[in-house]
């Protein structure tokens, strides 16, 4: 099959965070210090390209599975992607979950990672869940169909799915960055194998004043949430706001804060909705077995720092932390880019980019094995 990789619609801006608490809410440390960051070392690295001009697809929001990149198709006849890396070349191993409303069809999927052999995908129609099917990936691609399990969730009720960003908790269990329209909470619980949903009481405690629907938008839909060890890690894409959390009970606890801006906006004029006016520096994410890697988007597609009311959606620079939130390196690429990926075992980092020479999207990896 000739493949087709076009362009990334990875809108995945990095935000660290600054966070007023609920009384459910415990911040047990938050912030880096100047001193913290004047210690840090910074490493320039320069990056091989993996895509050619003739491997073009649209995809969303890419990551590493058993050394296959696995995406979220943003069109076409298919949902999902899976492509292997060879000599650095990528190329497409499968095209999956074909778009539709039949019994083996998919409707709107997202497709994020379980493990490092295994992939979740959320199935949604209008934007409410319909099924989780958990697929496993070999060295080679996807399994077979007979190894895939497809769990209806339609049951839970209705919250918005789309797009939004999820992880696993247990083997039945995930934790997804939504909630019921307009309740106090912008991440829930979702039992798949025996469909329940549990809202946890929290809501970032910024001055909006508005509906909390508006505000559910604005900390739900343009995230990330990655597990890392026993704890998560939460990236609002809207600024500079991110953290560290761990589950107790019902409740959301802070164990660390990267940065301290609230996403800006307000209604825009519908209740339903908000108009983003992004000041903050935005922010795209990777996590690998036991290090955070988040890029800094502070640029133009020229390389240029943008001027006040402008999107940054490229940067250079990619911040390293362990997972406790402690910052290691300072990563300076030789290319600009808008989003990450790591594979697990912290050998490469990838950046999605424009190719320098096609102007085509492209695929850059980073050796880190001059890191300690």
């Amino acid at each position: 099959m000739k493949s087709c990789l076009s362009k990334f619609f990875v809108s995945l801006r990095y935000a660290v965070i600054a966070i007023m608490v609920f009384p459910t809410l415990m911040i047990v440390s938050c912030g880096r210090s100047k001193h913290e960051e004047a210690m840090v070392e910074t490493v320039p690295l320069e990056g091989v390209s993996i895509i050619n001009d003739t491997l073009v697809i649209d995809y969303f929001r890419p990551f590493i599975v058993n050394n296959n990149i696995a995406s979220t198709l943003a069109k076409g006849d298919y949902s999902g992607f899976i492509g292997g890396l060879k000599d650095d070349k990528l190329f497409t191993r499968d095209l999956f979950l074909p778009r539709g409303s039949g019994p083996d069809e998919f409707g709107f999927a997202v497709v994020m990672p379980y493990n490092d052999s295994t992939i979740f995908v959320m199935n949604s129609n209008g934007g409410h869940p319909e099924s989780l099917t958990v697929i496993p990936v070999g060295m080679d691609g996807l399994q077979s169909k007979d190894r895939w399990m497809r769990h209806r969730i339609d049951s839970i009720g209705s919250i918005d799915v789309g797009a939004r960003a999820f992880v696993p908790l247990s083997d039945s269990t995930i934790l997804i960055n939504s909630a019921r329209y307009g309740s106090p909470s912008v991440f829930s619980v979702i039992n798949y194998k025996h469909p329940s949903l549990t809202e946890l009481n929290w809501l970032p405690g910024d001055n909006f004043k508005g509906e909390n629907i508006v505000k559910q938008g604005v900390y739900g839909v343009n995230t990330q949430l990655y597990k890392i060890g026993d704890k998560f890690l939460y990236i609002n894409g809207n600024s500079d706001y991110a953290f560290i959390f761990s589950l107790k009970d019902d409740d959301i606890v802070i164990d660390k804060m990267l940065g301290e801006t609230y996403p800006d906006y307000e209604d825009s004029g519908n209740g339903l909705s908000a108009k983003i006016n992004r000041k903050a520096p935005l922010l795209s994410g990777a996590v690998s077995d036991n290090r955070i890697y988040i890029l800094q988007k502070i640029l133009n597609k020229e390389g240029n720092k943008v001027s006040e009311g402008d999107v940054p959606s490229y940067g250079n620079r990619v911040v390293c932390y362990d997972f406790n939130g402690k910052r290691l390196y300072d990563l300076m690429l030789d290319r600009i880019g808008f989003g990450i990926m790591t594979d697990n075992y912290n050998n490469n980092l990838y950046l999605c980019c424009i190719s320098e020479e096609t102007n085509e999207m492209d695929i850059v990896k980073y050796n880190l094995s001059s890191l300690k």
